[in-house]
């Protein structure tokens, strides 16, 4: 198992997706695939059992223990994919129920060194500074004041 953990909009749905394009991608923010999931975990690994990328995974923190039972009696490793924003519920449920069973990776925002490899790099430190490395502001054409003021809105919320 890999745990894709980081920041709101530091890609990790994105990167997942692409190393994994092969496994079906399931998010955890759908409210059908919630209630699938919550309603009868046994069935959602029957059915997802040869492995799934699980997007926003600590939306339901109960799979994880489905999930290292299920690793610990197939032996099978490497199958799931769980993605999911850097926070208490996720960091805990991790070191505990899946300890010696998931890879754990921190994605964090765009680095100086990627933004200049990917031609992005701004030419002066305060435009940088003001900027910063998360994607979105990179990749599409956004007010940054504006889409940072819903960022943290959303994290005060």
């Amino acid at each position: 198992m890999i745990v894709i953990t980081g920041p709101r909009q530091s890609g990790k749905t994105t990167l997942a997706r692409s190393i994994f394009p092969d496994l079906p991608y399931l998010s955890m923010e759908m409210p059908q695939m919630r209630a699938f999931v919550e309603g009868d975990p046994s069935l959602f690994l029957e059915r997802y059992g040869d492995g799934a990328v699980i997007d926003e995974a600590q939306v339901f923190p109960e799979l994880f223990s489905w999930l290292q039972t299920h690793v610990d009696l197939s032996g099978r490793m490497g199958r799931f994919v769980l993605t999911g924003s850097q926070n208490l519920v996720l960091s805990r449920t991790v070191s505990q129920s899946l300890a010696g069973r998931a890879g754990l990776v921190q994605l964090l925002p765009l680095s100086c060194a990627e933004l200049r490899a990917g031609g992005r790099l701004p030419d002066s430190l305060d435009e940088a500074v003001f900027l910063g490395g998360y994607p979105v502001v990179h990749a599409r054409d956004v007010r940054v004041s504006d889409w940072f003021d819903g960022y943290l809105s959303s994290y005060i919320q």
